[in-house]
């Protein structure tokens, strides 16, 4: 048996051969990521006499090369995580970290694992390209709260209170806001109340149809009024709207690539099999229906079940067709999984059923009642000084005895005539 440690890097990795009992067959050396190299690699290691596994850490994407040539010759390829080497031992008081040290531990790690290593296995085209899509998605969402937070501080100067107009949602076709489009033409208080109000209505009027929003004229007097009663703090300059001007622009953007990525992995994610079974789900849509399959677990089995979708809708039956207006109504199978994996979304149920969190709630409490009064009791079985002391310091209630079990009835007696 072989057992390869490859440490992986960015441009090269460094692997090693090791043999039970400490035998080394292959001092650690060093190989680039090159098509050349990693074939000739392969061919060496297929040559060796005996049973060759290889593993390695999941390094970014670095690993990715070295794991595609040598699974596709063939070889025993298992991919671990990183955290799982760095907790196993080494067996040394030297703190030494080096990449011919790493390659070393990660081939005596795959010794001692030998039996418990898995296999590595490519995912496919879709699955793969809707992971690099969510990771995207999750960046530019980032840069979208930080842009639109500048945005605010930026209109909390001109016009305090924008943001807090509009409660329209985003529009489907491309993520434009309402807010944001009317802060790029009404930046100032000073471009709505520095004209009359029937002059802003019209300019209200015009902006609406020509940003493909709906104009209302009680809207158009409610932001006439708000903008009456603000005060701003910055001046209305060609240098203070080149900033405003230029911050929705940047949002806009990342809005726009957030739709484009949201329809693309909704378009890849209609390919899978289930996804007509998520989507019946209570209560995915189409963004949540497509970030859903991020957190699929090995084998493509819905996280917390242990099956995958179409296992379990043919456990449960055929499937309600959901509404698909406000809320949804679902008759389908009760199927725990968290869709936005660790960014703290909570478990999602197929199905609503007060009456038996009311039951759960009320087992919870007895359970704990029940902890307390066991408490107690050892507290009095194994503290009898201790009640001592709190019968003199508070006389003024009853005690059980110490020879009893069950705590007698309490009753509030003067100090003088208070007994245990």
């Amino acid at each position: 048996m072989n057992a390869v440690g490859i440490d992986v890097s960015k441009e090269k990795s460094t692997a090693t051969i090791m043999r039970p009992f400490g035998e080394m067959v292959a001092e650690p050396f060093e190989v680039s990521h090159t098509d050349a190299e990693l074939r000739k690699l392969a061919c060496f290691l297929e040559n060796l006499p005996g049973e060759t596994r290889i593993v390695m850490e999941y390094t970014g994407i670095y690993w990715q090369p070295i794991a595609k040539v040598l699974h596709d010759s063939g070889l025993f390829v298992s991919v671990v995580n990183a955290l799982l080497i760095y907790k196993y031992g080494n067996n040394s008081i030297r703190k030494g970290k080096t990449d011919k040290l790493d390659a070393v531990k990660i081939a005596n790690y795959c010794l001692d694992r030998w039996t418990d290593l898995e296999r590595y296995a490519p995912a496919d085209q879709i699955r793969q390209t809707l992971k690099i899509c969510r990771r995207q998605y999750d960046q530019y969402i980032r840069l979208k709260v930080n842009l639109k937070n500048n945005l605010i501080a930026l209109l909390d100067g001109t016009f305090p209170g924008l943001n807090t107009l509009f409660k329209s949602a985003p529009r489907d076709t491309d993520g434009h806001e309402k807010w944001i489009d009317f802060a790029a033409k009404f930046w100032h208080i000073e471009c709505i109340y520095g004209s009359s109000e029937k002059a802003f209505t019209n300019q209200y009027r015009k902006w609406c149809a020509k940003a493909g929003y709906r104009f209302s004229a009680e809207k158009a007097a409610a932001i006439y009024a708000h903008a009456g009663s603000q005060v701003d703090t910055l001046p209305m300059t060609s240098a203070i709207q080149c900033l405003i001007t230029h911050a929705v622009a940047q949002l806009n953007m990342i809005i726009e690539t957030i739709s484009a990525i949201q329809h693309e992995m909704l378009t890849l994610a209609s390919q899978l099999p289930e996804y007509p079974i998520v989507m019946r789900m209570f209560g995915v849509g189409p963004v949540l229906g497509a970030l859903a399959f991020q957190t699929e677990g090995r084998g493509g089995h819905v996280v917390g079940t242990g099956r995958s979708p179409i296992e379990i809708d043919e456990a449960h039956g055929e499937q309600g067709e959901h509404a698909r207006s406000g809320h949804r109504e679902h008759d389908g199978p009760s199927v725990r999984f968290s869709p936005l994996g660790n960014h703290r979304h909570p478990f999602m149920t197929a199905q609503n059923k007060p009456r038996e969190r009311l039951q759960r709630v009320g087992l919870g409490w007895m359970i704990c009642c029940k902890k307390v009064r066991a408490m107690l009791f050892l507290t009095r079985l194994f503290y009898p000084s201790w009640l001592q002391k709190e019968k003199r310091r508070r006389p003024m209630f009853m005690f059980c005895s110490l020879d009893k079990h069950r705590p007698s009835r309490t009753c509030r007696l003067s100090p003088r005539n208070a007994r245990c």
